[in-house]
């Protein structure tokens, strides 16, 4: 059967359950969902976040009647653990799906999701998941067209001298691979999570960096911003909206002022507002990471109906290119496994962010 016919009989099929007396959507078993997280390592600021997305999501489906389950394992930023999450999720629970967070734990995972034939949604800006797993979709941004336009916005403002510092992780070198768009012969600094990153200071320092750009951990920034601030260095900042947590920000505080942020769309009012009403002590750390998590299980969610309850690549595939009801972020759907979501380039000042552009 070529693509074409597949796709056309599983549309039939879930048409069928619509119109035929007796049957209809509430008739299909209910989604369940392993979500793969990082709530107590180096990456929880970002897992408690897209978790409370995810949790959202859940909630408002359930208040349609709609039968779903998400079932939460934490890695602690250990891709052992993930592993073993994995393993556990797929063979005693019987998840339909899988989503997760985090390079080194969704390239961990990857295999054993493929081998399982079940399809993983995965937070990171890696590809090289996507380009071993034909199940496997990347819901994040793109951090070379992300690095790409912070450092255009630099090359505009004819800053000249720019170091970056990245972790030796796959979305270093994809940020690395924008800034070298502009500044191909920039100072760069490379480290692995948890490194001391004194000696980064003491060199972009001496060199007189204007500017420096950086993705990485939470930790990581917080050491950076701690040796900056010892040896009297204020260079401008570059770095991704999803590290502006609310103890980054008191960290740095003043320091940050004029940063360069690329990222995501910002939270609409609506959905910020929903955020807050379900998880209060969200308010004052409010990240567009979130969004991610409420967007993978809307588009599982809406996969599933249309899938008539099994989940095939041609019909994922079909399917997921399409955006899910309440989208955020301007998340368009997802085209070979990749999502679309336009990159946005702003501007720090006193601690709210400003579009550029």
């Amino acid at each position: 059967m070529n693509r074409n016919a597949a796709t056309l009989k599983h549309y039939l099929l879930a048409l069928c359950l619509l119109i035929i007396p007796g049957r209809s959507l509430a008739d299909l078993p209910a989604l369940k969902i392993g979500f793969i997280t990082d709530l107590t390592g180096i990456g929880a600021f970002f897992g408690v976040q897209t978790q409370r997305g995810a949790l959202l999501a859940q909630k408002e489906l359930r208040e349609q009647g709609e039968r779903i389950e998400i079932i939460f394992e934490d890695s602690a930023g250990k891709p052992p653990e993930g592993v073993t999450a994995a393993i556990r999720l797929l063979e005693s629970e019987k998840v339909d799906a899988v989503i997760c967070d985090t390079t080194p734990i969704c390239t961990a995972i990857s295999p054993t999701v493929r081998a399982a034939a079940k399809p993983l949604i995965y937070h990171s800006p890696a590809v090289s998941i996507r380009e071993s797993n034909p199940l496997s979709f990347r819901n994040f941004l793109d951090y070379t067209a992300s690095c790409a336009a912070i450092a255009e916005n630099w090359k505009l403002r004819a800053i000249k001298e720019v170091g970056s510092l990245m972790p030796h992780i796959e979305f270093g070198e994809k940020c690395l691979d924008g800034l070298k768009q502009h500044y191909p012969d920039h100072s760069s600094f490379r480290y692995n999570p948890g490194d001391d990153l004194r000696t980064a200071v003491t060199l972009f320092k001496s060199k007189g960096i204007e500017a420096v750009a950086h993705v990485g951990y939470e930790g990581d920034f917080r050491s950076f911003f701690k040796h900056c601030r010892s040896q009297s260095y204020r260079p401008l900042h570059g770095l991704m909206d999803l590290m502006l947590t609310e103890v980054l920000l008191h960290d740095a505080g003043p320091d940050l002022d004029g940063a360069t942020i690329s990222g995501f769309q910002l939270l609409k009012p609506d959905f910020a507002m929903r955020l807050d009403q379900s998880f209060p002590e969200n308010r004052n750390d409010r990240l567009p990471v979130s969004a991610l998590g409420y967007n993978a299980v809307q588009a599982l969610f809406q996969t599933w109906g249309a899938c008539a309850g099994k989940f095939t690549q041609d019909c994922l595939v079909s399917n997921l290119s399409r955006s899910p009801k309440n989208a955020q972020l301007g998340f368009k759907g997802f085209r070979t496994g990749t999502p679309e979501y336009p990159v946005v380039l702003k501007e720090l000042r006193a601690g709210r962010l400003y579009p550029l552009f």
